[in-house]
């Protein structure tokens, strides 16, 4: 059976308030819940007028005070802009809120121009050329098993759960696919950005997966193609037809 799942940028829409689409947001959330809707992901952005959300982190947590079980996540935090240790404690926080319901995707694009990631960065975005090690460095406090020289090595992560957020790899290209193959953590492939390659990317991840710290908690490897959804109604419409998400193909 396909599963369908929600990837939101929270667009302003022409004629309507940033407040409204962060409301729209909410709804759409709501209403998703109700349908029976695998996920529900929210995008990162900066210094964009057409998209209002730049902190998934924050919107997720409202989302899940107001929703029952679908899984929220975020798609995904831009983590050179971040550390890695710290992005582990505000996921942890939000599976602890909501057990079992928590995806961390992460990605490497700015998510905005330049100029406004160095804004973003306090002038030190990296672009990307670290994002490899900050990647196995949450793969590394998800598990507990940071190397020795490691400056976390010794440091408590809090909050101290038994569960973890699960960690997906968002991407458009065979980098990002097969990174999260040799790491061994689930991948998302984004068919919106690059619409020809999803499948051989898929392929090629497939092919050299390499069980890793979720082996234990997935039977099979999995692999998705997402799209963002584009919402159409305003504030309080709970017609189904906002809810025209794409299809994730689950494999």
């Amino acid at each position: 059976m396909t599963r369908l799942s929600v990837l939101d940028q929270t667009p302003v829409i022409q004629g309507h308030t940033t407040a409204d689409a962060i409301a729209a947001t909410l709804d759409l959330a709501q209403l998703a819940d109700d349908l029976g809707y695998t996920r529900y992901w929210c995008a990162e952005h900066h210094g964009l007028y057409g998209v209002s959300n730049p902190c998934p982190e924050v919107m997720l947590a409202r989302i899940g005070s107001l929703t029952k079980r679908i899984r929220i996540g975020s798609g995904g935090v831009m983590l050179p802009y971040y550390s890695s240790f710290k992005v582990a404690e505000q996921f942890l926080m939000l599976e602890a809120l909501f057990p079992n319901r928590v995806d961390l995707g992460v990605g490497h694009a700015p998510g905005g121009d330049m100029r406004t990631a160095q804004a973003v960065a306090a002038g030190s975005y990296n672009r990307g050329d670290i994002f490899p090690q900050q990647v196995a460095k949450l793969v590394a406090l998800f598990d507990g098993k940071l190397p020795d020289d490691s400056l976390a090595r010794g440091v408590l992560l809090q909050p101290q759960i038994d569960t973890r957020p699960e960690l997906w790899m968002l991407g458009s290209s065979d980098f990002g696919g097969l990174l999260a193959a040799q790491l061994g953590i689930r991948f998302a492939f984004a068919h919106f950005i690059n619409a020809q390659y999803g499948h051989r990317v898929a392929e090629a991840y497939r092919e050299r997966f390499t069980a890793g710290h979720e082996e234990s908690r997935i039977s099979r490897r999995r692999c998705s193609s997402y799209a963002p959804i584009r919402m159409t109604k305003p504030r309080r419409s709970k017609k189904p037809s906002i809810c025209a998400a794409y299809k994730w193909r689950m494999g």
